[in-house]
């Protein structure tokens, strides 16, 4: 758990300094959403992502996976994902990093890909809607805003 623990923040330390970097050339943005979606059978999460250049993202998730007999784990990935799009409409592709906690404080970390789309609304009120699949969060739809 501590290893996982300094990975995590190895890694947010490291995309916050290319945050900084890019700082002169990009508009820094944040977002906090939510979403549930179908995995195992019910999954919850909460995302966190900053801007780090122009289209590049990092994202920090948290979330519950409910089994098919009653049982549940939870786990966190770290994802650095990209938007390519236009009019608020996005394609949203990343990779990245989970960190499934089932049995015991011990984690099974494995690869995370992530596919999907987004529309930010038009009226400039920084609410989005997002739905797509990756391994964290199943077949997901969610909704966020962005500050």
């Amino acid at each position: 758990m501590k290893r996982l623990l300094k990975l995590v923040i190895i890694l947010f330390l490291c995309n916050l300094s290319v945050a900084q970097t890019n700082a002169q050339s990009t508009e820094q943005s944040s977002s906090l959403s939510a979403s549930v979606g179908l995995s195992i059978v019910l999954n919850a999460n909460i995302n966190y992502a900053h801007q780090i250049t122009e289209r590049s993202y990092i994202s920090l998730g948290a979330g519950k996976i409910g089994g098919i007999f009653g049982g549940s784990g939870s786990h966190i990935d770290l994802t650095h994902f990209f938007l390519r799009g236009n009019n608020n409409h996005y394609f949203e592709f990343g990779y990245g990093v989970i960190a499934f906690f089932v049995r015991s404080d011990d984690p099974e970390i494995v690869p995370n890909i992530r596919l999907g789309y987004r529309k930010i609304g038009k009226h400039g009120n920084g609410m989005f809607f997002r739905t797509g699949i990756s391994i964290s969060e199943g077949l997901y739809i969610g909704k966020g805003f962005s500050f």
